[in-house]
């Protein structure tokens, strides 16, 4: 049974990486583009909230205003790499500065309040 990549949760919704309104009808939207998150995760995945380290072994969340590093709970080398930076890409401002998608920002650390 799969459990929430994020929390562990048995609860679990196949969430899309490459949402799936940007497949046309031709194109399999499942394959390298699935991970199972609790209805939680999902909603704060899909709120641009959570974004996917770049090396597939975790996750950058943002929770109560501070970020947060989860380790995935299962693999995620499944994903699709071009998935993975467009799904970073529409994520918060905050966490594509973490994950360096944007210039250098050194001063956002784990577990401190986010301004």
């Amino acid at each position: 049974m799969p459990v929430c990549s994020i929390c562990g949760h048995v609860r679990t919704e196949d969430a899309h990486v490459k949402p799936r309104d940007t497949f046309d009808d031709r194109q399999d939207d499942l394959t390298g583009n699935i991970i199972p998150l609790c209805p939680t995760h999902h909603d704060e995945f899909d709120a641009g909230k959570i974004g996917i380290l770049l090396s597939k072994t975790g996750f950058l969340v943002i929770e109560e205003g501070i970020l947060k590093h989860y380790e995935s709970k299962m693999n995620l080398h499944h994903l699709r790499d071009e998935y993975v930076f467009e799904r970073n890409q529409s994520c918060d401002l905050k966490l594509r500065l973490r994950l360096g998608m944007i210039a250098s920002a050194s001063y956002l650390r784990f577990d401190k309040p986010l301004s």
